[in-house]
């Protein structure tokens, strides 16, 4: 025996709504009074309508989705750190879509302000470009997002850091165990925290006497 589907047209019957105003509430591009949103989520559920995930995120009060913000996809770092996030975001029923910046702040502070809109329910948030304050600034407002390999100066939220002092010393001892004995560091802006934090791991194990 076949179940009819369930449609948005339905949805918006039963809410006494027209169907315009229940597509442009799950857009998230109306504001609504709240007895109206009340009446679309009671709808939604006494339907079980399914035609569109994200209506039922919706009526649980969140996105159920994660936004992972990058500077650059094709750096093998940041592809390995996006499979990473997406398996972990998984296995907690959690949808993760990529945002990519190519380090440009108008970027950086879009993808932030989705959390604004309820787009999705966290960034994990990564840059690597010197901050003038403004980023600190966006993300210092908001509640949920968590910094990851690099830190923002000034910012208070969540972070997830590298051992990049062990791991500049690591390196360093990788070349010297191969022989090597003029070794340069080569980094990137020093206003950057793994710049400098690895710099100190290099210079730590060259200035080593064995």
């Amino acid at each position: 025996m076949s179940t009819k589907r369930v449609l948005l047209s339905d949805v918006a019957k039963l809410a006494g709504l027209s169907k315009a105003t229940v597509s442009r509430y799950m857009n998230h591009s109306i504001v609504l009074p709240q007895e109206t949103i009340d009446r679309i989520e009671s709808a939604i559920r006494t339907l079980d309508y399914r035609g569109n995930s994200l209506a039922r995120r919706l009526s649980k009060g969140g996105s159920e989705t994660l936004g992972l913000v990058l500077p650059d996809i094709t750096n093998p770092f940041f592809a390995e750190l996006a499979d990473a996030a997406e398996e972990a975001a998984s296995a907690r029923g959690y949808s993760l879509v990529l945002c990519i910046t190519r380090n440009n702040p108008e970027k950086e502070a879009q993808f932030i302000r989705w959390l604004d809109t309820r787009q999705v329910d966290g960034l994990l948030f990564t840059t690597n470009r010197p901050d003038n304050g403004v980023l600190r600034n966006e993300i210092q407002r908001q509640h949920h997002v968590v910094l990851l390999d690099e830190d923002i100066p000034g910012s208070t939220v969540p972070k997830v850091f590298a051992d990049n002092v062990q791991g500049g010393r690591m390196a360093t001892e990788q070349l010297i165990a191969a022989g090597h004995t003029r070794i340069a560091f080569i980094g990137g802006p020093e206003q950057l925290m793994s710049v400098r934090e690895r710099y100190q791991g290099f210079a730590l194990r060259c200035n080593r006497q064995d």
